[in-house]
């Protein structure tokens, strides 16, 4: 994953948990989901921002 410290990463788990409704609602997910959730968004945007690259740079890519 990307080098996300762990005081950062338990300030957006509060922040998404508040979010979430806590401390009104009690909101049961662990540390452990937040971290494979995190994992994929962090995949999903390199992806985003990658083909966005690949488009914006499509002339020189293929010669032009």
């Amino acid at each position: 994953m990307a080098s996300i410290t762990t005081s950062e990463k338990k300030k957006l788990f509060t922040k998404v948990k508040m979010l979430l409704g806590a401390p009104i609602r009690q909101i049961e997910i662990h540390d452990e989901q937040m971290e494979a959730f995190l994992e994929v968004a962090i995949e999903d945007y390199s992806r985003y921002i990658n083909e966005w690259l690949i488009e914006q740079q499509w002339d020189s890519l293929i010669g032009l």
